[in-house]
């Protein structure tokens, strides 16, 4: 009996050893994917300021071709989870759990934007006919630790329990379970030609392993070959306080930047073609601003008071900015937000900017009293006219065109002349000295007749 109840004890264990094995070995099933997609069908994707490569575990390669890129990605058909008492997704598979999941790393300094964030359904926001956001930022942020799991939070990766988020209350959770994922934006600030690597992102029925173990080496540095030593210089300067009748946004700001999400205490000048959604524009004061000449703009309408109800939802034609000027009351901007928020309809605004590097260079309100470089898009003109010679010239060129006959005589005469042989007597000497020769033997002969004469 007693052999007995120890097999059955020894059988219990077992069976509990296997049940904990094959759920912990359970693979993790991909509900949705956030990533940038290399065949994405009919949803819609845009990129800008970037090229994007894609390996075969999905894992995707972002290289920047300017300072600030841009990947936004509307899913048209995809993107459903179901989540009531279990998850599903849109064949029907049922699901335990519905965790976010993100992994990602640069070697290179590039860095995810604070604006970057998916969007989705949810009951609450679809009362209000909004979507609701799933912000990066606010996946690893304390504010929302009771939903990360637990030894799932490092460098660059998290795991989100956004499935029990969803479903803590009546209010955000649609009566038939279902939210759908309708888009995602990236935004990417770096160097060009420094690379990112997103190695997941998206929503798993279950904690994939492996996140945090893969991380990218340095982008090597392209080789120059030069055979001259070149210096280069950094084309960066430090920002100069601009004098003059008005305010200086540049020295207030924490940052000034161009095509840039705001965040805390800093501006940003936003151009034609950037999608507005994330600008993260609906707590900064907006100066609306048309151009009237290089570097000079004219504000359009008078600047509102930040009212955290949306993004700035106006359309920039082809010679107007946005300029956004943030402050949350306590950073060192309170004076830049007050200057925005006195600007009228009307008043004048010194603005430069460098979208390549994507940095803002002057934000003036008002007149500095400082030149505005402009650079001229004017050819230099060449003259088609032959250049005119001078009769100095003329005749110069004339004596020149005579040289070649004379040449010709003086090459006849050269070829007439006996050949001298180089370090011998010439036929002159020798005559000369034949005569010499001839006279001292004639004068001693002479004398000798004459002496036996005597």
């Amino acid at each position: 009996m007693k052999k007995l109840i120890s097999l059955m004890i020894v059988a219990a264990l077992l069976v509990t050893a296997a049940l904990t094995l094959s759920v912990s070995a359970a693979d993790s099933n991909l509900l949705v994917d956030l990533r940038p997609q290399a065949d994405h069908g009919a949803d819609v994707q845009s990129v800008s300021g970037c090229e994007l490569e894609y390996e075969d575990d999905g894992t995707v390669i972002v290289t920047l071709t300017a300072a600030t890129a841009t990947i936004d990605l509307t899913f048209v058909n995809g993107g459903t989870v179901l989540y009531g008492d279990d998850i599903y997704v849109g064949d029907g598979k049922e699901a335990a759990k519905a965790y976010a999941v993100v992994d990602y790393a640069s070697a290179d300094g590039v860095t995810f934007d604070e604006a970057v964030q998916a969007h989705y359904t949810r009951k609450d926001k679809a009362a209000e006919n909004k979507v609701a956001d799933l912000w990066l930022v606010s996946m690893f942020k304390v504010d929302y630790a009771q939903y990360v799991v637990d030894n799932t939070k490092g460098d660059g990766y998290v795991v989100w329990d956004w499935g029990t988020y969803v479903n803590s209350s009546d209010s955000k959770r649609f009566d038939d379970g279902r939210h759908r994922f309708t888009s995602i934006s990236y935004i990417l600030h770096g160097e060009v030609g420094k690379k990112m690597y997103i190695y997941t992102y998206g929503i798993y029925d279950a904690i994939p392993e492996g996140l945090g173990t893969r991380r990218p080496e340095p982008t090597p540095e392209p080789v120059v070959e030069s055979s001259e030593e070149t210096i280069v210089e950094s084309s960066e300067e430090p920002i100069e306080p601009v004098e003059g009748d008005g305010f200086n946004f540049l020295t207030a700001a924490k940052s000034a930047k161009v095509n840039s999400s705001i965040t805390g205490g800093d501006i940003s000048v936003f151009l034609p073609g950037f999608n507005m959604e994330n600008s993260n524009t609906k707590w900064s004061v907006n100066v609306y601003l048309k151009k009237v000449e290089e570097g000079i703009y004219e504000v359009v309408e008078d600047p509102a008071e930040p009212a955290g109800t949306g993004n700035w939802a106006g359309t920039l034609a082809e010679d107007e900015v946005l300029l956004a000027v943030h402050s949350d009351g306590s950073d060192n901007n309170v004076e830049g937000k007050a200057a925005a928020l006195a600007l009228k309809a009307g008043d004048r605004v010194e603005l430069i900017y460098d979208e390549t590097n994507g940095k803002i260079t002057r934000a003036f309100a008002g007149t500095s009293g400082e030149d505005i470089p402009v650079e001229s898009s004017e050819e230099p003109v060449e003259s088609s006219e032959e250049p005119v010679e001078s009769k100095e010239e003329s005749k110069e060129e004339s004596k020149e065109e005579s040289k070649p006959a004379e040449s010709a005589a003086e090459s006849k005469a050269e070829e007439s002349k006996p050949e001298e042989k180089k370090g011998g007597l010439g036929t002159g000497a020798i005559i000369g000295i034949v005569v010499a020769a001839v006279a001292v033997i004639g004068g001693a002969a002479a004398f000798i007749i004459k002496k036996k004469k005597a």
